[in-house]
């Protein structure tokens, strides 16, 4: 019920179910979170799904402030993801807000959204490496679990301080960052919102084998300017990135067709990642029956594929699978398929 959208939970309401601790502070039911913490205090700190307190949850300010009021515990991490309450709360600037006046104590990526150059500051000065960390890598990661840090849902596995602020428009932070690290961030950065005239003037500047797989990342995250951009600055379009596939392969998974047409002449149509033997048509099959991307169009992305020379009748990967039978229930995948087999 915590995590069921509003019109969902209000069916669920009405046929019964009852809210608790958690989906009362994610539905902002002050009155019923009031009453559920005076009959038990102690559910303020309470572990729910995943290990998420109330507080990690909490929709809007004034729950916020009511459960802090009640002890709601600031730094409490949850299982799975391994995320304080503030950064389950990075995209929630009203919750934020609160959290950060309350005590809440901030990282990089808190100071990136937030433009927040004086916290920034602060943080590096205690830990200079803190402006190259990256989400995915400690210490954004996780050590007991193997869910992944929360950062990687709401914000983007891969992503660094330079990227999460330039995507906010944070650009105090971003001038500081850029400030205190070396080029080749700043130019990923300015690829990354599609800067043009910042990557041309920092092209040449050493990629290092840490970003050699940057193409990939924003093939993965649909930033089809970046991978254009990317492209003329020189990283390698066959640099492995998510499950050891090519930046093809990952747009190929998510159904990114305009992506697709700007790799389908840099990557070989028959190449197999290293993980499971599977070409870029083989990705786009099972991306289509499991990843389901709702931006992404799998008949696009296969007709490009087919119309640049890929073989429909190539197994889809190491253990010989049809590519018909690795589209599973995508008809209209399937459709495209057999007119050329």
């Amino acid at each position: 019920l915590d995590h069921a959208k509003p019109e969902v939970a209000e069916l669920l309401l009405g046929l019964g179910a009852k809210h608790d601790v958690w989906s009362a502070s994610a539905h902002g039911r002050l009155d019923v979170l009031r009453e559920l913490l005076e009959e038990d205090p102690s559910l303020v700190n309470a572990p729910g799904g995943d290990g998420q307190r109330p507080l990690h949850v909490a929709k809007n300010a004034e729950v916020a402030e009511f459960l802090i009021d009640r002890g709601a515990d600031l730094e409490q991490k949850d299982v799975d993801h391994e995320g304080t309450p503030a950064q389950y709360q990075i995209n929630n600037s009203e919750v934020l807000r609160v959290l950060m006046d309350r005590g809440a104590k901030p990282d990089v990526f808190i100071a990136a959204v937030t433009n927040d150059v004086t916290t920034l500051r602060r943080l590096l000065k205690e830990d200079p490496d803190a402006a190259v960390v990256s989400i995915g890598k400690a210490p954004f990661t996780t050590v007991k679990s193997n869910g992944g840090h929360i950062y990687g849902y709401n914000l983007g596995f891969g992503k660094t301080p330079h990227l999460v602020a330039a995507e906010h428009g944070s650009a105090e932070v971003l001038q500081e960052l850029e400030r205190v690290s070396p080029a080749i961030h700043s130019l990923l950065a300015a690829a990354w919102v599609g800067d043009e005239a910042t990557v041309r003037r920092l092209k040449g500047a050493e990629i290092g084998s840490e970003y050699e797989n940057a193409i990939a990342m924003a093939a993965q995250h649909g930033r089809t300017e970046a991978v254009r951009l990317l492209l003329e600055a020189g990283f390698d379009p066959l640099a492995k990135g998510m499950d050891s596939g090519t930046a093809l392969h990952v747009a190929c998974w998510f159904g990114y067709t305009k992506i697709v047409r700007l790799l389908v002449p840099k990557v070989p149509l028959d190449l197999p990642d290293a993980n499971h033997g599977s070409p870029p048509l083989g990705w786009t099959c099972h991306g289509a029956q499991w990843c389901r991307n709702a931006k992404g169009d799998y008949v696009a992305v296969v007709e490009t594929l087919l119309a640049a020379g890929a073989n429909p009748n190539a197994p889809a990967n190491s253990e010989g699978t049809p590519m018909l039978k690795q589209a599973g229930d995508r008809e209209d995948v399937k459709a495209v398929l057999r007119r050329v087999m």
